[in-house]
């Protein structure tokens, strides 16, 4: 069975939710058209009500594309988990979530691998 990129990137989501959980809310995931100046793959993710954490990605990119905007995405997520945020674009890629990327991104490797 082929798999479609929207059915691989929920999974791939699925399994880092499993491996690197967070705790604090519900993760809201969407794959949408969206545009915003200056952005290349899509809005940050943000947290709403203190009960979700919408994090969304740009559905017109390729897969691999996709996959990157999800792990950058979702070391944000993390941090945003730990209340550690900030409006200041530097300060959101910030020491903390360069080490966090690093995680998301070595658990990335663990599942492509197994």
């Amino acid at each position: 069975m082929i798999m479609n990129d929207t059915i691989r990137i929920r999974i791939l989501l699925k399994e880092l939710k499993k491996r690197l959980p967070v705790k604090s809310f519900s993760i809201k995931f969407a794959l949408r058209d969206v545009e915003e100046e200056g952005c290349i793959y899509g809005p940050y993710s943000h947290k709403y009500g203190g009960k979700f954490c919408y994090l969304i990605v740009r559905k017109t990119l390729n897969y691999a594309a996709k996959v990157d905007s999800l792990l950058h995405e979702y070391a944000h997520v993390r941090l945003l988990d730990r209340g550690i945020y900030s409006e200041d674009e530097q300060k959101q890629h910030c020491a903390e979530w360069g080490k966090e990327y690093s995680k998301v991104y070595q658990e990335f490797l663990k599942i492509n691998t197994e």
